[in-house]
């Protein structure tokens, strides 16, 4: 039964693929679709990736939806968010954690994604942030440079080459050459 857009949960993301047909994921992990430009929704089901996912973490190019889930995983869906599959930069190791903080779709091959490694160790711990860049389309991933940010906030590209980043310094830093040299 259709209804209106139910305020007990945040909404972790909002799509339209035209002005009529919606799709708004809950960070409850509920899934509702519109056929009405936004006046009804329908309850789709559930996508349990969703829950936890903060607003704002969902990137759409081409048909495809990447989110960066409540425990840190890079999520794709290739069906607008029927089926999730993670979309993960892989650690170095197994005594390695990645978590992902930060993730932008450039173009339908290409993403970046800041990454938050920690080593498990005894003794001090090795933590940083990287930017891990994909070519095909998140199959695999290589890293441009470590540390320098806390969190996606402070970074930015326009395209596959061309980007901005804030160092912990407040200080910016470029890059035309898709974070290969800043």
């Amino acid at each position: 039964m259709p209804r209106a857009l139910p305020l007990d949960a945040a909404v972790a993301a909002l799509w339209f693929g035209d002005a009529q047909r919606g799709r708004a994921w809950l960070s409850d992990g509920r899934a509702l679709d519109s056929a009405d430009g936004g006046n009804t929704w329908t309850p789709r089901g559930s996508a349990p990736v969703l829950a936890g996912v903060a607003p704002g973490s969902l990137e759409l190019q081409g048909g495809e939806v990447w989110l960066i889930d409540g425990q840190g995983v890079l999520q794709r869906s290739a069906d607008a968010g029927v089926t999730w599959a993670p979309l993960q930069p892989r650690a170095a190791d197994a005594a390695t954690t990645v978590r992902v903080v930060w993730a932008q779709r450039v173009d339908a091959r290409t993403g970046l994604a800041v990454v938050e490694r920690c080593k498990r160790a005894v003794g001090p711990r090795d933590y940083g942030n990287e930017l891990a860049v994909t070519a095909d389309g998140g199959a695999t991933w290589a890293l441009r440079w470590q540390g320098g940010v806390t969190d996606g906030q402070q970074v930015t590209f326009v395209d596959a080459l061309r980007g901005a980043r804030m160092d912990l310094g407040g200080h910016p830093w470029w890059t035309t050459d898709g974070g290969a040299t800043w």
